[in-house]
């Protein structure tokens, strides 16, 4: 049953809803019946975290960012907040080298550098080279995943070759620019 709350202002405005009294009927001049220090709130309960609302000189629920500005919400390791609103930061996504998520475009982007992306190659590389011998090894010589293994390898050396040659023609520039 709703009723009419009476809240110390002071402690309002800190979030922090003391009652001063309770009424079915609301109380003329309650300002100065709690000696100017005190809000109105109608509702059948009071809100478990409270703001005090200034222009309207009563209280509502705090939203999560507010929560969570006075240190009374802790986030997850795997989230963040944005415009008020709890959200997940997804898995990154697979093919990424060096992943970071923007928080302003809620989207993962990939910012590895030139270097990042030879590096990644070089390990690309090495491992499919590792995987082709333990197959060979097996006796799979002639196997369909054998002949993927070395089509991969050959497409990822000309990616690495490709990789190195626009390092190179940076590296070109750079010097260019110094003399």
């Amino acid at each position: 049953m709703k009723e009419y709350i009476y809240l110390r202002k002071d402690k309002a405005i800190k979030g922090i809803a003391e009652v001063l009294g309770t009424s079915q009927e609301a109380i003329p001049n309650y300002d100065e019946y709690y000696e100017g220090n005190a809000v109105e709130y109608y509702s059948d309960n009071i809100p478990a975290w409270i703001t005090y609302d200034i222009d309207l000189n009563t209280i509502r629920e705090a939203t999560i960012q507010e929560l969570y500005d006075r240190g009374k919400y802790i986030l997850q390791e795997n989230q963040y907040l944005k415009n008020g609103i709890v959200k997940e930061i997804p898995l990154m996504p697979d093919g990424l080298i060096k992943g970071k998520f923007n928080f302003e475009t809620d989207k993962w982007e990939d910012v590895a550098t030139l270097e990042d992306r030879i590096l990644n190659c070089e390990n690309l590389i090495l491992q499919k080279i590792n995987e082709l011998k333990l197959y060979q090894d097996s006796g799979f010589e002639g196997s369909l995943k054998v002949q993927n293994l070395k089509q991969e390898i050959e497409d990822l050396k000309q990616k690495y070759l490709d990789l190195n040659h626009e390092l190179a023609l940076q590296i070109e520039n750079k010097v260019k620019e110094l003399i």
